[in-house]
């Protein structure tokens, strides 16, 4: 029997062929290369190939060694148990990509000829796909004799397999239908199992395993098993592998699959299954734009978690979260509206007494709205305002601030390459994850030390993005920021980014500050790593892909500027924030029209509204919707959009354009004017 089977994550022994060819002739190279792919070996460095240890992949190396020798060549052949610069996690990444790539071009090849074969084809042409289906078949045997560690591309290829297989399968004669079973039935016989899956658990495996608990059986138990050669025992369920009972079906994923044979039919659980989708099958076939940072988020899920069940409770936990960023945020947002605005505005009147207390008030506003910012940057779900900026503009106008936090105990040094690229990003959020970060060092030179912030231009190639899972390969902008404190274990470092997890006692931190930078970064197109050793100090490093185009100029309206005497509706179902904005706009001079919904604003509007001020979300129309209906009304009234949600209820729920005119609550009275007079003057 080939003994090619590993665990990955169970301390794995690695085989290392170290060769150097010689440079002709060609072919005897390009022989060398092939038989390397043949054997599944993967590129770990320059002209040294891996393979899992054992007696099997030890003789396809000693046969390989001697053919290398024979023709002139040099190679030796060693066993290690670590690789140098890499964990064991990352080896085995390099090796399931790899299979991936074989399994989509033979996918791509099975889609191609499955859309050539049609509806009703004929005997023919069955016949010929019939031929073409084994050879692929035998092209999937071959990769699946090198798949080390299960590469997640196998199970929907096998999928589209038996889809084409089925199509050519010569028609069967009418048969009456055995009686379908409720979907009670359905889902009472998915209760009170074990659910089987492959070990290595990824995106589909993670969702599914979430659907199974949150909505099928919230006691059921997971068994995690290698990928082939299973047999289920009495009273246990596969999903997502090789002859499982719940898997992919044609085009579609495991999750999409559970979600049909639960009879589980939910406009919210529908919108994850397609996210789950794009990012599982890579097909973009529903075009979600949270593919993208759903998938980093999972991937560091697994570089953090090589034991499956911590993956599992790892999603479990996102689902909390991302649900109190995204639904809580909104109601909260409109309350710091209310609390912040008011405040504001009898801080602007002399005679009004208790300043002190006011701007006490004030700053708890602040300190609530950064606590929610927090929680959607860490879930991605914040409103980014990205332009072109300089990276060394914002980390030296940065520093008389970083120098106040730091304390006067510890030294700061910066070191700015000049000239370094321009990024995309929002200012506000960079400067924030500075300053985390350098509070973060604070915290780890209790006796003093030295802070160091550093900028650089730097290229990522291929091979390290895909090593790693993250990053644009490319020209980056490095954002570095050292220190010489007590530096963190490697446990620590494993929980460091996880929201609410910290090192330090009760009441001392809230565990957000790191899992907001985090956040930032992953929504910015970037990716974060940190090195650290116990007594040695920490160093973050942040890549930032470099951007096109001129850095913006930061644009400031003085009070005059701020003011206007344009029409504005104003459209929001909270009286107390559609309040307090009509006062705000009042006082700045603009007539304002404020309504509580759509049936109102239709009765009010007139072609002398200038200025439509909505929010995205209310009942019955939203504001798109409404906008739509009002610009009939009045063609050259501009539109500007609040909400207090995140910018996926923004886009998608409201369904705005990405480039639309849009305030983020909570907004302070000079943030709404300069706003609204940026939307009139454009």
């Amino acid at each position: 029997m080939d003994d090619r089977s590993h665990i990955q994550g169970a301390g794995n022994r690695w085989l290392l062929l170290i060769h150097q060819l010689p440079a002709k002739p060609a072919y005897f190279r390009v022989k060398i290369w092939r038989r390397l792919q043949a054997l599944g070996a993967v590129a770990v460095k320059n002209a040294v190939y891996a393979l899992p240890a054992n007696e099997q992949t030890q003789e396809d190396f000693e046969w390989l060694l001697r053919e290398i020798s024979e023709g002139g060549g040099e190679a030796m052949l060693c066993e290690a148990r670590l690789i140098e610069g890499m964990s064991d996690q990352e080896v085995c990444a390099l090796f399931s990509r790899a299979r991936d790539e074989d399994y989509d071009a033979i996918a791509e090849e099975t889609r191609s000829i499955g859309a050539e074969l049609g509806d009703e084809p004929p005997p023919e042409k069955r016949a010929e796909v019939k031929g073409q289906l084994t050879r692929l078949k035998n092209r999937l045997a071959q990769v699946v004799g090198i798949d080390f560690f299960g590469a997640d591309r196998r199970v929907p290829l096998e999928g589209l397999l038996a889809e084409l297989e089925d199509r050519v399968a010569e028609p069967a004669s009418e048969e009456p239908l055995e009686p379908v079973s409720s979907e009670a039935d359905a889902l009472q016989n998915m209760r009170g199992r074990t659910w089987v899956t492959r070990q290595g658990v990824y995106v589909d495996r993670i969702a599914s395993a979430w659907l199974i608990r949150r909505f099928i059986d919230p006691d059921a138990r997971f068994k995690f098993v290698p990928a082939k050669g299973y047999t289920p025992a009495p009273g246990e369920l596969r999903f997502d592998m090789f002859e499982a009972e719940f898997t992919h079906q044609g085009d579609r994923c495991t999750f999409e699959v559970l979600l049909e044979q639960a009879g589980l039919d939910d406009p919210a659980l529908r919108a994850i299954a397609e996210i789950v989708h794009d990012i599982d099958l890579k097909d973009a076939k529903f075009g979600r734009d949270e593919a993208a940072g759903i998938a980093s988020l999972i991937a560091g899920i697994a570089r953090a978690h090589p034991h499956d069940e911590e993956r599992l409770a790892q999603g479990e936990k996102m689902e909390a979260i991302g649900r109190l960023a995204g639904g809580v945020a909104h109601d909260f947002n409109n309350l710091l509206t209310v609390i912040s605005g008011y405040a504001e505005i009898l801080l602007a009147r002399p005679e009004i007494a208790g300043r002190d207390q006011l701007t006490e008030i004030a700053h708890a506003a602040e300190q609530a709205a950064g606590l929610t910012r927090s929680l959607l940057a860490f879930s991605r779900r914040q409103v980014l305002h990205p332009r072109v900026l300089d990276v060394n503009e914002i980390v030296a106008g940065m520093e008389p601030m970083v120098r106040r936090i730091i304390g006067d105990d510890v030294s700061v040094g910066v070191r700015l390459v000049p000239g370094v690229a321009a990024v995309e990003a929002d200012q506000a959020q960079l400067e924030r994850v500075i300053l985390n970060l350098a509070a973060n060092a604070r915290d780890a030179m209790p006796r003093g030390g030295r802070l160091t912030i550093e900028t650089a231009d730097v290229e990522l190639d291929e091979e390290y993005v895909r090593s790693r899972n993250e990053g644009t390969a490319g020209p980056n902008v490095l954002l570095a920021v050292s220190d010489t404190g007590i530096g963190m274990s490697e446990e620590v470092q494993r929980h460091l980014f996880e929201p609410f997890f910290t090192t330090k006692g009760p009441g001392a931190g809230t565990g957000l500050g790191l899992s907001t930078v985090f956040g930032v970064v992953k929504q910015s197109g970037g990716s974060i790593y940190v090195y650290s050793e116990e007594g040695r100090g920490t160093t973050f490093k942040i890549y930032l892909p470099a951007a096109a185009g001129e850095v913006e100029a930061n644009g400031a309206l003085d009070g005059a500027a701020e003011r206007g005497t344009e029409t504005i509706m104003v459209v929001e179902d909270d009286e107390s924030v559609r309040d307090l904005v009509r006062i705000m706009l009042e006082t700045k001079g603009y007539n304002v029209l404020a309504v509580a919904g759509a049936e109102e604003a239709e009765r009010l509007c007139t072609d002398e509204v200038d200025l439509l001020l909505t929010d995205v979300v209310m009942p019955e129309v939203n504001g798109r919707a409404l906008a739509e209906r009002l610009s009939l009304t009045s063609p050259s009234m501009r539109i500007l959009f609040m909400s207090g949600y995140s910018d996926e209820a923004v886009y998608r729920h409201g369904e705005i354009s990405p480039n639309a005119a849009f305030i983020e609550k909570p907004f302070t009275d000079r943030t709404l004017a300069r706003k609204v007079r940026e939307v009139l003057d454009a």
